[in-house]
């Protein structure tokens, strides 16, 4: 045990080495006085602010205990600022293997000394006596901490000197008993986690949060007896018994014999409602009470003062009658600044070289012989905010889903919605990320087996050249023709990043109406199927809907003949309108925002590679023409914006229109629940070549409406349509290739689907 205790001690002295400058008193330059006092006073100042300290603790305690008011601010301080915990995520440049076993150490010494569930009592401890004493306790043989004590403030002492350093590591704190003022025990400097409340420098001791407020609550207790005097002697009516008059007054012992005759001589015993007896000579006036006693504007002064102090805004505790409602944003969003700065202070410490739980977790990493340098730690904690998980998910989507890179990572997008879930560990989040990814593999898999039989019209992997098509009517490689929209290198990676997030958001809603509940819709339509016989409507694929099918827009290809063979027109029963599609309409709202986000993005992008095509114009025409590419502030982009609901809107049309047909045809052949499920699912989980044609066709819209746009600004009256010349170009887009049209006359593009016309200025 002898030589383990060595080893650790060396540890130890590694460890307080390694702290920054000012934990020992081995510098001698520095000698600069950081006490506010003379050094002939500084040992007398030290001796009686210990003194002092006790005393305020301990009147600070007693306001707690006795007034609701202060316990409930302190309570909502401290809670809001650790609510649920926190998340200590580590990371490493020099490996992923010192990450991940740092990460170890940490999460185990979250477990083992329970630290989220310390976190409140310690916040609380923080801010009623200014100050935090966190004791690690090491285990000698296993070189961890086991477990972090709260030392009470009332019996701490530090002992620095009067240049703010440590004379002695291995005396750095004592614990006093607050009677007798004698050392109980002594502790070195790694031994006590010092976290100093609202510390200035050259102060031994931090400041409790409700310092100044021990007078004005004197105040306010010393006001509020007297209020309950007042009240006890003043509110209650009371009665003027004269006895004789001015011409003939009573004498005391007609007074006191009308009261003992009255009963009047124990007031304990008397009645409220009596009758009184006198001869002619007695008088009985009614005393009203005090009218005024609503009157505590000086309690509702000192009570306000009293709450300002505790820095927590009166709306939050539940006051209402004096809030002033036009400041209330202004009031919680500087209660939200010093809530997070309470974190930090947990999270950093003061300036001290050894304080904070970093500091503690250093000294972990340090006891397993890592150096505390060579990783970093972030800390993750709750919202304060009070957003809904609905509010979080869109959050994190944005991130996600951000251009031209995400800004989150997936495992922190995870983590920030971990706790609504149930996972309160690295874990649990790294094991449903695993299981994500299984999901994910396992959904493509069974895509590739169901989508020769849901999706027909699935394109072939075989090569070919770049005149032919292949038997689903998309071709594997686009013509080599020069294509002045897809030839850059840039559309094609944003066409490839909108495919895939329409191809997942397409998935999510599936899924949506999948965990909603839709098989039990389904079942419960069957059993209704007398009823749904009996109520039809009519209902017909438009153009557009057909469009979404084929890729060319009716070029007569083998899959605008699979899409003619089919019915267009068909009836369709309120009962699964009502069911199945309504079920729909919820998915889709619920995921709707996320896709206005992806599409605003991809549109944005759009519109500026837009504008330096145009810029590529001008400057090899080289006409003098002038502009301003600035697309962000362009009206241009105002104008996607505004469109891009109405785009969103006709996706879900037609999303609608063809599931419609699929339930239709579904219902017609009295298919099983599983078959319903593969029809909703051949509509909603869509093939790649489908999200391929979604993405490119809204690219070419955003591209083509943003140059016209730009085209206007810079004053161009016409523009030539250009449309690549190839077996799949449809007869209308070959007509108009090389024509030149006036400005406000050029076609609407795209066309069609898949359309690769776009237009170059005439100058």
């Amino acid at each position: 045990m002898g030589k383990i205790t060595n080893g650790l001690r060396k540890v130890l002295t590694t460890f307080i080495n390694w702290l920054p400058e000012g934990a020992n008193k081995q510098n001698p330059h520095d000698v600069g006085h950081v006490a506010k006092t003379s050094p002939w006073l500084f040992d007398y100042d030290v001796f009686r602010l210990n003194w002092e300290k006790v005393t305020i603790l301990r009147e600070i305690d007693e306001m707690l205990r006795s007034d609701p008011r202060i316990k409930r601010a302190n309570h909502v301080f401290a809670s809001t600022a650790v609510r649920r915990g926190l998340t200590v995520k580590v990371t490493s440049e020099v490996s992923e293997d010192l990450a991940q076993k740092a990460q170890d150490l940490i999460n185990l010494l979250m477990r083992s000394a329970q630290i989220n569930s310390k976190l409140l009592p310690w916040a609380r401890s923080l801010l009623k006596d200014g100050e935090l004493y966190l004791n690690p306790i090491i285990d000698i043989n296993k070189r961890l901490i086991s477990d972090i004590k709260n030392l009470p403030a009332i019996t701490m002492q530090r002992n620095e000197d009067i240049t703010g350093r440590f004379p002695d590591l291995n005396d750095a704190f004592r614990q006093i008993d607050p009677v007798s003022r004698e050392i109980v025990h002594k502790f070195p400097l790694w031994a006590v986690n010092h976290i100093r409340y609202d510390h200035e420098p050259g102060q031994l001791y931090g400041n409790s949060q409700y310092l100044a407020c021990r007078a004005i609550w004197k105040k306010l207790v010393m006001t509020e007896e007297d209020l309950v005097v007042r009240r006890r002697t003043r509110a209650v009516p009371r009665r003027l018994h004269i006895v004789g008059n001015k011409d003939n007054p009573g004498t005391w012992d007609e007074v006191k014999k009308y009261k003992e005759f009255n009963k009047l001589d124990n007031p304990k015993r008397s009645t409220i409602t009596t009758d009184y007896f006198g001869n002619g000579l007695t008088d009985i006036k009614d005393l009203n009470a005090d009218a005024q006693l609503d009157h505590i504007k000086d309690i509702e002064y000192l009570q306000e003062q009293l709450m300002m102090g505790t820095g927590v805004p009166l709306h939050i505790l539940g006051f209402g009658k004096n809030v002033n409602r036009d400041i209330v944003e202004d009031q919680k969003k500087q209660f939200e600044e010093d809530v997070q700065e309470l974190r930090d202070l947990l999270e950093y410490g003061d300036e001290a070289p050894y304080s904070g739980l970093r500091a503690i977790f250093d000294l972990q990493l340090t006891l397993q012989g890592i150096d505390p340098s060579l990783v970093s730690y972030n800390f993750i904690w709750s919202d304060t905010n009070n957003d809904t998980l609905n509010d979080k998910v869109d959050r994190v989507i944005k991130l996600r889903s951000a251009q031209p890179d995400p800004l989150i990572s997936r495992e922190l997008a995870l983590n920030y919605i971990a706790r609504d879930f149930g996972l309160d560990s690295q874990e649990s989040v790294k094991a449903e990320i695993e299981k994500i990814k299984q999901e994910m593999a396992e959904d493509r898999t069974e895509q590739q087996t169901e989508a020769g039989a849901l999706n027909p019209m699935k394109p072939s992997t075989s090569p070919t050249d770049r005149y032919t098509t292949q038997a689903s009517g998309k071709p594997t490689t686009d013509s080599k023709t020069y294509n002045p929209l897809h030839g850059d290198k840039k559309v094609i990676e944003l066409e490839k990043w909108l495919a895939d997030e329409v191809r997942s958001y397409f998935r999510r809603v599936f899924r949506t109406m999948k965990k909603n509940g839709i098989e039990a819709r389904i079942k419960k339509l069957q059993k209704l199927s007398l009823a749904i016989k009996d109520s039809t409507v009519t209902c017909k694929l438009s153009e557009r809907d057909l469009a979404w099918l084929d890729p060319h827009g009716g070029c007569g290809c083998f899959q605008c003949q699979m899409i003619n063979d089919a019915e267009d027109e068909f009836e369709l029963s309120d009962v699964v309108e009502q069911q199945v599609i309504e079920e729909f309409d919820q998915a889709w709202q619920e995921h709707e925002d996320s896709l206005k986000i992806t599409l605003l993005s991809a549109y944005a992008a759009s519109g500026k590679l837009a504008f330096n095509k145009i810029a590529e114009e001008v400057e090899d025409e080289n006409v003098g023409v002038s502009i301003s590419f600035d697309f962000v502030h362009s009206g241009v982009k105002e104008d996607l914006e505004r469109f891009a609901g109405y785009r969103i809107n006709g996706i879900e049309e037609t999303t609608r229109n063809l599931l419609r047909r699929q339930l239709a045809k579904a219902y017609e052949n009295g298919e099983t629940v599983n078959q319903w499920i593969e029809r909703i699912q051949s509509v909603l989980d869509i093939p790649d070549w489908r999200a391929e044609m979604i993405a490119r066709t809204e690219i070419s819209w955003a591209f083509n409406r943003a140059k016209l746009g730009g085209y206007i600004e810079a004053g161009v009256s016409k523009v030539r349509y250009l449309a690549v010349i190839d077996k799949r170009t449809c007869p209308t887009c070959k007509e108009d290739h090389e024509k030149e049209f006036n400005i406000h006359d050029a076609p609407s593009l795209p066309r069609h689907p898949r359309c690769r016309c776009t237009t170059v200025a005439v100058f």
